[in-house]
């Protein structure tokens, strides 16, 4: 018994065991997927369908109350089809659909506030800049970025959703595109 209250210690501080009052937490990871698997087969329509990065910018932050950067642009190997807002579990999400390699994927942008809401995560994100799962046929990379956490969820190779994930946001405004 002594051993089985040990290992659960354990596992509640290093986040393997949910703590949040009786109720299991919500899993970050797995609702994003649900929500890419909405996007990608159709079941939800995207709100606004653009090839710009700045206009998705600029729609995505007339639609929330949290910041929102550039998403990343082709060089960074994505192209941008369009983006929207919803919510992931309780919590207000823009997100960005486009391409990596021909295949779909997604990011969503939360309030760096979320996180309370994702004790697994925050956790995961305190031991580490970015936390990576499998879920499924996809992989999920998330980090905190400025006042952001940014989930990014495609059937790509992890060091390609990395390498979105190092770009959100990173590009100035510049003249070379138009909105």
């Amino acid at each position: 018994m002594l051993t089985l209250a040990a290992s659960l210690l354990v596992a509640v501080e290093l986040g393997w065991w949910p703590v949040t009052g009786g109720k299991a937490s919500p899993d970050l990871a797995q609702l994003s997927v649900e929500f890419y698997s909405r996007l990608t087969s159709g079941r939800e329509q995207v709100a606004f369908a653009s090839t710009s990065p700045l206009a998705v910018e600029e729609y995505l932050r007339r639609q929330v109350r949290f910041p929102v950067r550039c998403p990343p642009r082709d060089d960074a190997g994505f192209q941008v089809r369009g983006g929207g807002t919803g919510e992931l579990k309780s919590d207000p999400v823009a997100y960005v659909i486009g391409e990596v390699d021909g295949r779909d994927v997604s990011l969503f942008i939360l309030a760096r506030e979320s996180l309370q809401h994702f004790p697994r995560e925050r956790e995961a994100l305190r031991r580490g800049q970015t936390h990576h799962r499998r879920t499924g046929e996809v992989d999920v990379l998330m980090t905190e970025f400025d006042r952001n956490l940014v989930v990014a969820v495609g059937p790509v190779q992890a060091d390609r959703l990395e390498r979105l994930l190092q770009a959100y946001g990173s590009y100035p405004h510049g003249s070379q595109e138009a909105l």
